[in-house]
């Protein structure tokens, strides 16, 4: 009987520790099991959101699509600008200033600019002004001349107006020219002729080639 229960003795202790260590497996291969339960759910929910996703993203991305244009050789070095103010001064140093809703040099270091849209601003004294706008001009800043085309209107202070399709002002020289036709208009009456020049050191307006003037009777009543 002692024998027995000795034997018995030695087989526990010798397979109590396997039997601790299948525990302890068992309880590791449960945790895990149970962290996939929650983890699995998790994944599976992000990837079907991904799949939600990314076809829009996709279409946003189409949406704002940018093309980047190489410029052409030489137009790199040539200045460009929005909204410029251009200041000079006359004979007389009275200042003028031409303005445009964009300029663009012609050539590189040429200092002639292509303005859009251009405007000016001509005073002849305290009193006198000009305003002048154009679709279209040249301001040639070496020489300060200004030329400008299509649809150039000349408006004084006074009310009276000048349309034509050109005009060059050369403000060196305080003189300016057009050699297309001309309408005038103003409380006086109207003048039309083919050509005009203007010498802005004395305010005088000379129409040429052509000229026919219509007097309105208010205007010769005018200063009476």
């Amino acid at each position: 009987m002692k024998k027995k229960q000795i034997e018995n003795v030695a087989f526990s202790k010798k397979y109590e520790p396997y039997s601790i260590i299948e525990k302890t497996k068992n309880a590791d291969y449960s945790d895990i099991v149970r962290w996939l339960k929650i983890l699995l759910p998790v994944v599976a929910a992000l990837l079907c959101g991904l799949l939600i996703i990314m076809p829009k993203l996709k279409d946003e991305t189409a949406k704002f699509s940018l093309s980047i244009a190489t410029p052409k050789f030489g137009n790199a070095e040539k200045l460009r600008m929005l909204n410029p103010n251009f200041v000079g001064n006359d004979s007389k140093n009275n200042v003028f200033n031409v303005r445009a809703l964009e300029a663009i040099e012609i050539k590189a270091g040429s200092n002639i600019m292509e303005l859009i849209e251009p405007k000016s601003n001509i005073p002849m004294d305290e009193k006198n002004w000009y305003s002048v706008d154009a679709k279209k001009g040249f301001f040639d800043q070496n020489n300060n001349i200004v030329d400008l085309i299509n649809e150039v209107t000349i408006f004084s202070n006074e009310g009276t107006s000048l349309e034509t399709e050109s005009a060059k002002f050369d403000f060196a020289k305080e003189y300016a020219k057009g050699d297309n036709k001309v309408h005038v208009q103003g409380d006086f009456g109207v003048i039309d002729s083919n050509r005009f020049e203007f010498f802005m050191d004395k305010n005088i307006f000379i129409f040429r080639d052509k000229a026919r003037m219509i007097i309105f009777e208010e205007g010769l009543n005018k200063d009476k």
